[in-house]
């Protein structure tokens, strides 16, 4: 068999008419066909791993409606789409709030099997009274399955205009309240050798300017780490997500632009005229950048952190760690991974304007 055809096809027609003869030889005829054989049996067993992989991570927990989670925080979207979630899959959900608001949200959302109740997670009282709630809720001997510490707070979103209070106040609940409500109820998750899944966020892996959010979660990173291996002989699961932004007021750009503008009027006339208005101006830009740039990549992926809690909670080979978001994958994993020279360099070029002071010296 040939193929003839001149022009500026000719050089193509020459290489099939070699590829033509070459099948004509019958040891490169078998060759070929053994080849194919092999790969389609590679592909057949590939094939085979990743539906293996697909049942073994979605096997989910036998008799899901006998069991007991509670959320630490039912206040924000995530929240409460989770206790939605864990009730949908037959669960007993104590789902906890810090507001009558709050609670009155969670109860449009779940059924009868939600039992809500008030907790401030910065307060050891409030937590013992709700764990003395949650002990009459739960039968004898059944213990908790889970426990999913979700609260958090934001918080100054500029480092060098954040006050050492800012940093307590939102060490207060984004760490020490994770820590405040684990060891209350971890007698009642060991009871039940169950599971406690910490929300933290990517930037618990890398900060970029050091503000009290980002702060917070890197001693939550630790500490879930510590937990994981001190109760593996229990039978108890540390799960961690490390979560990217959502579609929330968070992300929003009026959010992030008004908690810049707060910063700024807490500042002395001192600061002001150390860092100028143009830097001002400066950081509001970049926030505002910043913020376009989260919606847009965390826009459609609303319910990926409430599905990461869900997993941690009922599947029976839950993860150590849970990455959600395009933003996580794409941007605050690999750069985190990357030497300090080269992300102090990157940070840097987010960040072109001096403060005033700069200039003087």
């Amino acid at each position: 068999m040939s193929i003839k055809m001149s022009g500026i096809f000719a050089p193509i027609t020459k290489l099939f008419n070699n590829a033509f003869r070459l099948l004509e030889i019958p040891y490169v005829r078998q060759m070929i066909f053994t080849l194919a054989f092999y790969l389609v049996i590679a592909l057949v067993i590939f094939a085979a791993i990743l539906v293996y992989i697909y049942f073994w991570t979605e096997k989910r927990v036998d008799d899901l409606d006998k069991k007991y989670v509670l959320l630490a925080t039912c206040e924000s979207d995530v929240g409460r789409r989770a206790a939605q979630m864990l009730d949908g899959s037959g669960m007993h959900v104590i789902a906890c709030c810090s507001t009558q608001k709050g609670i009155d949200k969670v109860k449009r959302m779940t059924s009868d099997r939600t039992v809500t109740l008030l907790m401030d997670v910065t307060d050891r009282e409030s937590i013992e009274r709700a764990k003395d709630k949650v002990l009459s809720v739960i039968p004898e001997g059944v213990g908790l399955w889970g426990l999913v510490n979700n609260a958090a707070i934001t918080g100054p979103l500029v480092a060098p205009w954040s006050r050492p209070e800012d940093y307590q106040r939102v060490m207060d609940v984004n760490f020490h309240g994770v820590v405040e409500v684990t060891h209350a109820f971890l007698p009642l998750i060991k009871e039940a050798r169950g599971r406690i899944v910490n929300i933290s966020t990517c930037c618990g892996r890398f900060s970029m300017t050091g503000v009290p959010y980002n702060v917070s979660k890197f001693p939550l990173e630790a500490y879930t780490d510590g937990l994981r291996r001190s109760l593996r002989d229990y039978g108890i699961r540390v799960g961690l997500i490390e979560s990217g932004f959502v579609s929330r007021p968070k992300t929003s750009e009026y959010e992030w632009t008004n908690n810049a503008e707060k910063c700024w009027e807490g500042l002395s006339d001192e600061e002001r005229e150390e860092y100028g208005k143009e830097y001002k101006v400066e950081v509001i830009n970049r926030l505002t950048t910043f913020a376009d740039y989260y919606h847009l990549f965390s826009i459609n992926h609303t319910d990926m952190a409430p599905d990461a809690i869900t997993h941690g909670v009922t599947a029976v080979n839950s993860f150590k760690r849970y990455h959600t978001g395009l933003d996580a994958h794409m941007f605050h994993l690999p750069i985190s991974n990357l030497p300090d020279s080269i992300t102090d360099r990157l940070v840097r070029k987010m960040y072109p304007v001096k403060p005033a002071a700069m200039f003087k010296l």
